[in-house]
């Protein structure tokens, strides 16, 4: 298995982000901008995400649809991670599904890189720790708050696509280093994503300073941040981890 790599360095130089610079963005390369997903683009965002590979669930379609997507970030951006973490747990406490689905979809985050002409060509989305890894987590005897802190601790990045005329040209890799500072800076601990195995995906993920570890590998929240919890692969995936500090 690779071993786990620092936390891109280049994330560290960057100013904080302010709420208002979510909604602005950031220049990208070849004058493109990249930002948080804004109303009206929400279709062309699932379109992208879907070139990804990565099937839309009903849950994720409605929140989109309802601009619930990343609702909790600012709050986390403006007053620090523990008002966000305060929030994403109250929302949670009602103990319903929909209470469920609404934090969670609070802490995802819809990324899209538009080019000049204000189309969009690219689009990232990231997760919180996805539920069915701490699905089983109340019959193993592991406490609510371990599993609060699980879900405010790890995000998963579910899907980076760039359309075709658009790659090459280091957006995929400007997309990353906006989402792990994102989330690093809202005091998320751990990034990981999966990837076919024979996609070529590995050198991408190498050089943006992700671990990438072998086919059939776990990538352990215990040994890493001390969480009871494993992420595992289906059969011909690999999986790419990127641990604050570590």
């Amino acid at each position: 298995m690779a071993s786990q790599r620092k936390t891109p360095s280049r994330t560290d130089r960057i100013p904080a982000i302010s709420p208002d610079r979510l909604t602005r963005g950031w220049s990208g390369p070849n004058g493109t901008r990249i930002r948080m997903l804004a109303d009206g683009q929400g279709e062309r965002w699932l379109e992208l995400v879907e070139m990804a590979g990565t099937a839309h669930e009903d849950a994720l379609v409605a929140a989109v649809r309802d601009g619930m997507l990343g609702w909790l970030l600012p709050v986390g951006l403006a007053d620090g991670p523990h008002a966000m973490r305060r929030r994403f747990r109250e929302v949670v406490s009602a103990r319903t599904e929909q209470a469920a689905l609404c934090a969670m979809a609070g802490l995802s985050a819809p990324l899209v890189v538009q080019d000049r002409d204000g189309h969009l060509v690219a689009a990232l989305h990231a997760v919180s720790l996805p539920p069915a890894v701490v699905a089983n987590a109340a019959d193993r005897g592991i406490p609510f708050e371990v599993m609060m802190d699980a879900l405010t601790a790890v995000v998963k990045i579910r899907a980076v696509a760039v359309d075709e005329p658009s790659r090459g040209q280091g957006i995929g890799s400007a997309l990353l280093t906006r989402c792990l500072q994102l989330y690093f800076q809202l005091g998320f601990r751990a990034a990981y994503g999966q990837f076919r195995t024979g996609s070529g995906l590995e050198t991408v993920y190498a050089r943006q300073g992700f671990a990438v570890l072998d086919e059939g590998a776990v990538f352990s929240l215990r040994d890493r941040l001390g969480l009871p919890f494993r992420i595992q692969t289906d059969p011909g995936e690999r999986i790419f981890t990127c641990v604050r500090g570590g």
